[in-house]
């Protein structure tokens, strides 16, 4: 009776045949504000009663660098240019784990490894990710930083060149936690894999209007751990880039749903490439659940956006391929 009754409440609030673009009414946008407040309310309580302060560190935002948390699997194609993306960007050091690799992955993090600080974990098994990034958030509760949490497609992208580290320091000390929109771009039109920098082949996305997922900067201090790979558990607030509080997770499609705030901070997200890619995908399955079909050829479709032409990120890539080819490093 009580599933039942679950499954009948979801297909009340979450929209089944959701495809992208919303533009909810008043009713259903206060619907939305009023379940993730009835949610997300008692989990934070519930997480203040479980959470154990470290006395080494206070929960200033000020001077925090930011760290990038990823765990991939055989992603050694891509991975030179986003570290190196990252790195321009002001990175200063990367948490990565290895979900068994079988290609080049291990050495390309060796040679970068001369040049920034990468915290390297080989991590094998099946539905691993909230695994390791509970790990790291336990490893580096003491720590006066923000860690970012993003896969290898996704890049994180200031908006008119704002300054991050700044806008961050700017937050007051209760917020633990920023939830950063994607900004899905599409295949190109591409159907092989195309050779080159990612940032440079694809340059065409969905509108700033279309409704997609977030990815998390938290603060490791003040959280408990992940909920999903989107969300973390934490103690403090968390917010939207337009600093508005998020009680709970902003799902798409969840009705009332309205686009992520794309004015300050973005992650560009690279979710199909070429066909070819997304085909390749499908066959690596999902780090979060094995058991989960998360990648069939209908999210192909629903995510291949091509409705914008945006080649902001194409000038950095000129100067990630002298970067690489400095180091002898192979696109």
């Amino acid at each position: 009776m009580k599933e039942k009754l679950k499954n009948n409440l979801k297909k009340i609030v979450f929209q089944t045949k959701f495809q992208g673009y919303s533009n909810p009414k008043f009713l259903d946008k206060a619907v939305n504000k009023t379940l993730k407040f009835m949610i997300g309310f008692p989990i934070l309580i519930k997480n203040n009663l479980k959470f154990r302060k470290s006395s080494n560190t206070n929960f200033n935002s000020k001077n925090r660098p930011i760290y990038i948390l990823a765990i991939m699997k055989d992603e050694g194609e891509y991975l030179s240019e986003w570290i190196q993306y990252h790195i321009d960007r002001g990175i200063t050091k990367f948490i990565l784990y290895d979900n068994e690799s079988s290609d080049d992955t291990k050495s390309i993090i060796e040679e970068f490894q001369k040049k920034v600080d990468i915290d390297y974990r080989y991590w094998p098994g099946k539905n691993q990710q909230k695994k390791a990034y509970n790990d790291a958030v336990n490893r580096y509760k003491t720590e006066h930083v923000w860690i970012l949490t993003i896969d290898i497609d996704e890049f994180l992208f200031p908006i008119n060149s704002l300054d991050i580290f700044t806008w961050l320091d700017k937050l007051p000390s209760n917020v633990a936690q920023v939830l950063v929109g994607w900004r899905i771009f599409g295949s190109n039109h591409h159907i092989n894999k195309p050779k080159g920098l990612v940032i440079q082949n694809y340059i065409r996305r969905a509108q700033d209007s279309y409704v997609a997922d977030y990815k998390p900067i938290i603060k490791p201090d003040m959280t408990v751990g992940a909920r999903n790979p989107h969300i973390f558990d934490t103690i403090g607030k968390t917010i939207n880039t337009s600093k508005e509080r998020q009680w709970y997770y902003p799902y798409m499609a969840l009705i009332g749903s309205e686009a992520a705030p794309k004015d300050k901070i973005v992650i560009n997200h690279y979710y199909n490439k070429s066909l070819e890619d997304y085909k390749a995908k499908i066959k690596k399955g999902d780090a979060f659940d094995v058991t989960k079909q998360t990648r069939k050829m209908d999210n192909f479709t629903m995510q291949d956006r091509n409705e914008v032409f945006d080649d902001s990120m194409a000038p950095f890539g000129e100067k990630i391929l002298v970067e690489l080819k400095s180091n002898q490093m192979n696109i």
